[in-house]
Formats: structure tokens, sequence, C-alpha cells
């Protein structure tokens, strides 16, 4: 029986509990930046962080994760975003810090701090131990043995290291088993849903107000929706016109656009999710919400054709 619906699942928040282990994360951008980039003791970087943190989440509306100056989702969206983006508010507003980092950062693709970020997180992320929400094998198993889902592992990072991650709970990555493992998935890795690009023309069909490219929530909060490399592995996803749902902790970065795009997305409410998040999403036509990922089957059971 042929596959009907991909089912593409988010890896870190989703799948991993990434609000216990931000604070090694954080510890280990530390020491990167102490030793490699801005040459000073840990303990004022430290500092200058909770400092910096503090303020960010005083006025979470005020602050996002900033990519070629659009923003690609709000400070407290997720554990692993406030960590980013404090670092990122950090080093931008610090005259001494931003020397640093466009010293070490001239001439990459995105701005010097944006790149900075960029690079301690992909480092320090690699280092950190596979962790898994409970329940999580269990769920993934169920959705690779359903006859009618073919389920997606998506990811920022390279699927390398979500490959490697997942053989710790006995899954690979499809096509490349060495009869190690009993089961296999797809992994969609580097889709960068943070890469935005202002410049970028396309606009979205929204009922109420139109052609967009800014997705209004409510008065404090808007979601821009100017991100076309995620768009474009969304919509190569759903070219042989197979249904597409998506499920993931940070709504901006993971269900604004499939929304967009017609599809549904089931947000998995973390203990980080805002509220004004988990408004909209019970409040569209086509979102949906789990607390606990062995909740994802019977969730997909209501889309799915024929349940």
């Amino acid at each position: 029986m042929a596959k009907k619906v991909k089912v593409i699942i988010d890896y870190d928040g989703t799948l991993t509990p990434e609000e216990e282990q931000v604070g090694q994360l954080a510890e280990a951008s530390f020491d990167t930046l102490s030793k490699e980039i801005l040459g000073l003791p840990k303990a004022r970087i430290r500092r200058d962080y909770k400092t910096t943190q503090q303020k960010l989440l005083a006025s979470p509306h005020q602050y996002s994760w900033q990519v070629n100056d659009v923003a690609a989702c709000y400070c407290h969206e997720g554990a692993f975003v406030l960590n980013t983006v404090t670092i990122q508010e950090m080093l931008g507003k610090n005259g001494f810090y931003n020397g640093r980092v466009e010293a070490a950062f001239k001439g990459s693709e995105y701005d010097p701090v944006t790149a900075c970020t960029n690079y301690l997180f992909h480092k320090n992320s690699a280092l950190l131990a596979p962790k898994f929400r409970q329940g999580v094998k269990q769920a993934l198993v169920e959705l690779i043995n359903h006859p009618q889902i073919q389920p997606i592992v998506l990811t920022n990072s390279k699927t390398d290291k979500v490959k490697q991650n997942l053989e710790a709970i006995g899954i690979t990555q499809k096509g490349s088993n060495n009869g190690k493992f009993e089961h296999e998935i797809d992994i969609l890795g580097d889709t960068r849903q943070y890469h935005m690009e202002a410049e970028w023309d396309y606009h979205f069909d929204h009922p109420e107000h139109g052609k967009i490219q800014v997705l209004p929530i409510d008065k404090q909060f808007k979601v821009d929706l100017r991100r076309p490399v995620y768009h474009q592995a969304l919509l190569g996803e759903a070219g042989d016109g197979i249904k597409v749902i998506t499920v993931g902790d940070i709504f901006s970065l993971v269900g604004s656009v499939p929304l967009m795009l017609g599809m549904d997305f089931i947000l998995f409410k973390a203990p980080y999710v805002p509220a004004w998040s988990e408004r909209f999403i019970k409040s569209h036509p086509r979102g949906r919400m789990i607390k606990d990922i062995r909740q994802l089957k019977k969730e997909l059971k209501e889309i799915l054709p024929n349940g």
C-alpha cells in the first residue's frame, strides 16, 4: 500500500528536551567565546549573558532572532532560541564584543553576529549527548510501521548529527542501514527555517488580509514568512501531490509557512511554548496541539485520509 501522508517532525525541542540541555549548550558557548573569539574570562561572559537574558525575558516581544536583519522568531519561543538570541544581543550591543566578532567572521554568508551564533550552536550542540523526550522511540516506530505514513525528521543541522543521535535509540537514516538497526527513517536536513530574505518577493494568500509576507498574530506579535529555503523544502516534499503534515515546538520556525501553504501543523507544547503561540494554533482550523509526543499517532488519526 502506497504511503499517503508525509509527517515532518522537527528534531530539536520536539524530539529532544532542549530545556534540559540548554545550560550545557550555553556553558560550551562561553568556553568557545572565551578561547576562540573574545579572549575574555568565561566568568565575565557568563555574567553578561545572564544580565542580557533577564532583559530579553522582561519584554520578549521586543527581541527576536535576527537573520539578515529580519526576525526569524521571538526570543522566548524555544530554549535554544533564547540562548541564541541572548548571545546575539550580548555580542551585537557591546562594542568590544562586536569588534572581535566582526574580525573573526568577516566574509561570512550572514552578518558577523549571525554567523557567530550559528557557529556556536552547530559546534557546541554537536557535543551534546543524545537525549530524547519520553516515548520518542515508541512514537517514531509507530509512524515508521504505519501503512499510510512516511515520517521525516526535520532539522536545521546537517543530517549526520541527527542520524548519529537517532542511532542511540535504534533508528538510523533511511538508505544507510548496515543491518545493525531495526528501523529506518528519512531525515530532511539543512532546511534552515531560520533563513530569512527581505528581498524575497513571494506573497502568501490569507483569507482576511489578502497577499501577505508577515502573518499578524495579535497586537504584540507577528511572524515574518520570508523563508525561501524552508518554503522550497516543503514544496519539494509535497511535489508528488502527497499530503504533508508538520510537527514542531516553535510556531514561527516550523509551523507558520506550512499553515500558509494549506498544510496541517501540530504544535508540540514544550514547557517554553509561549501562550500567544498556543492561542493562535488553537484558533486555526488546520492547527492542532499535543503535550506528549506519544499523542502524535492518535492526533494524526484524525487527519489521515480514511482515519
